[in-house]
């Protein structure tokens, strides 16, 4: 990582070498959003708000594992 130089332009790129957004990513914080706040719509899930920092990270960090682990991104060459 030291002395890896970005290059800059590419980062904001839909088809810059660094591959655009990963959707998976998105789905996991989507999904994290969803079950920290559904205690405010449902009042049985009540408990998931009151934790919603821990329940948001929780759920996100597990789908973005299980999906980068059933579909792993293809390999890029980045140099």
């Amino acid at each position: 990582m030291r002395g890896k130089e970005l290059k800059l332009a590419d980062l904001y790129r839909t088809r810059g070498i660094y591959g655009g957004w990963n959707w998976r990513a998105v789905a996991a914080t989507l999904l994290g959003c969803f079950f920290a706040w559904i205690g405010l719509i449902i009042p049985t899930f009540r408990v998931l708000y009151d934790y919603a920092w821990f329940v948001g990270f929780g759920v996100a960090f597990l789908v973005h594992w299980a999906l980068m682990r059933l579909v792993p991104p293809a390999s890029a060459d980045i140099s």
